[in-house]
């Protein structure tokens, strides 16, 4: 799709997102829900510093998607 589209990967994984969530493109949700709210302070230190480094390489993001 983003080869296609001649668009991003991440722009691309946001469009894919939103179509499998059902929201049409340009859509704004305000709330995110509270599905996770149990794990709010479930993490001990070590687990929240593993997930973190996990998740390091997703800090650089297409910023373009988010205009």
């Amino acid at each position: 799709m983003a080869k296609r589209d001649g668009t991003s990967l991440d722009r691309a994984a946001a469009k894919l997102l939103r179509r499998g969530a059902g929201l049409d493109d340009g859509q704004v949700i305000d709330t995110v829900g509270s599905s996770l709210d149990h794990l709010i302070g479930s993490w001990s230190d070590a687990e929240a510093h593993e997930i973190e480094r996990a998740l390091k390489h997703f800090e650089t993001i297409d910023e373009a998607v988010w205009e």
